[in-house]
């Protein structure tokens, strides 16, 4: 009888946890208090963009925590994709002092600075989310940005590497670190071969069809050389983005193709 019994529970609960949101509201309907189901279900909620219900939740986490860093950081992010930066940056800055070693607390307080163009300081964030965690692709990437912003192509390579190790599968990071591979006017942080094999990744992930994967190969085949493979690539391009696209982006690829046709890699201008 006792097995049973523990059985007819273990399938009760099994049923009312077929997933994660039916856990956490089953969760705070029995404990209103339990602050990590309603963190945890506000940020289901958020990645879903129900930003003021999953808010909600947040508060409601705080409220039974004050001190509760990742809900602190969760409640800044629904108010940073809301445009209230301000009170994004005190929640981000609030999670920091109840966790200083929270990583990603520094990664978003990091993203909204450099969305207010203080790159300086949105830099020493991610440098200590990736401090902190070696592993971090996201922070690595960010970080990549604004070392590009701040005209330090080679150490933003370095960061898209680094992201790269940890998410291999990141296409748009492989496209910004082929660019640089290729088209930096400074000799010593170019690399045909390396932004070939880039390009290539992130072109055949979106099936030969993206114009901008296809421009940033077109632009490391020349750089490796391989000029008559450029052309081809730059003209799919061309072809690809077709009158829709921009008159200065259209004007850029093609001034590149007619490079390439005349034998002679593109480099972006010295800054």
């Amino acid at each position: 009888m006792v097995v049973a019994l523990l059985g007819a529970l273990t399938w009760h609960r099994g049923h009312a946890y077929h997933d994660a949101e039916t856990l956490w509201r089953d969760t705070l309907s029995r404990n209103p208090d339990a602050f990590i189901a309603s963190d945890n279900l506000g940020a289901i909620l958020l990645a879903r963009g129900e930003l003021e219900p999953a808010a909600k939740h947040f508060e409601d986490a705080l409220r039974a925590k004050p001190d509760h860093a990742e809900g602190l950081d969760n409640l800044g992010l629904v108010r940073q994709r809301q445009g209230k930066l301000d009170e994004a940056a005190s929640y981000f800055r609030e999670a920091l002092r109840c966790d200083p070693n929270f990583p990603n607390a520094h990664n978003n307080l990091g993203t909204l600075l450099a969305q207010e163009g203080r790159t300086s300081e949105a830099l020493e964030h991610f440098e200590q989310a990736v401090r902190l965690r070696p592993s971090f692709a996201k922070a690595h990437q960010n970080r990549g940005i604004v070392l590009e912003r701040l005209k330090r192509p080679g150490e933003a390579v370095a960061s898209y590497r680094e992201s790269l190790r940890f998410a291999p599968d990141a296409h748009e990071v492989e496209k910004r670190v082929a660019w640089i591979l290729a088209t930096d006017p400074d000799d010593r942080v170019r690399n045909g071969p390396e932004a070939v094999r880039y390009a290539q990744a992130a072109s055949a992930a979106a099936g030969g069809n993206d114009p901008h994967a296809l421009d940033v190969l077109a632009a490391a085949l020349a750089e490796a050389g391989r000029f008559d493979d450029a052309v081809r690539t730059a003209e799919r391009a061309l072809e690809l983005a077709g009158p829709s696209a921009a008159a200065g982006a259209r004007e850029g690829a093609a001034a590149r193709l007619a490079l390439y046709r005349a034998g002679r890699p593109f480099r972006r201008p010295a800054e």
